[in-house]
């Protein structure tokens, strides 16, 4: 099988990858892209040198949060847990939220705490030390 030619005289990136340029796959994608939605061509050729079918053009172009994440409730006991928090918040019980120091655990007890504030509740927070009680 003949290699084909350098895209744009680049033989190989810093990384050690070839650049091949559009192939005629690429361009009739990108006609088909071009002709089903309102699209300027050149979008069009991106897409489809990036692989993206016609079809899913518009999504991949403003993409939404829900399409990008699971559905929550495919977490194993997820919906058993947020009917036990729902439970907790209603009955007025107590409340302690365990997050961890990283990003991700400072941001989800700071949105527990202001929606439990936000419903006229509060909640005790507690962050493990690192150091003493270790991580994960």
């Amino acid at each position: 099988m003949t290699e084909a030619a350098a895209y744009l005289g680049v033989e190989r990136s810093l990384t050690g990858r070839r650049w091949i340029g559009p192939t005629a796959a690429h361009d009739r994608l990108a006609e088909a892209m071009a002709q089903s939605t309102d699209l300027p061509r050149p979008v069009c050729q991106t897409l489809a040198r990036l692989g993206v079918p016609p079809d899913q053009a518009q999504a991949y172009l403003e993409p939404k949060l829900r399409d990008l994440l699971p559905n929550p409730s495919t977490l194993r006991d997820m919906d058993k847990a947020a009917a036990r928090f729902l439970k907790a918040v209603q009955d007025r019980e107590a409340i302690a939220i365990f997050a961890d120091y990283d990003v991700d655990g400072g941001a989800s007890a700071a949105l527990l705490l202001s929606w439990l504030r936000a419903m006229g509740r509060d909640a005790t927070l507690y962050v493990p030390d690192r150091i003493d009680e270790g991580y994960g």
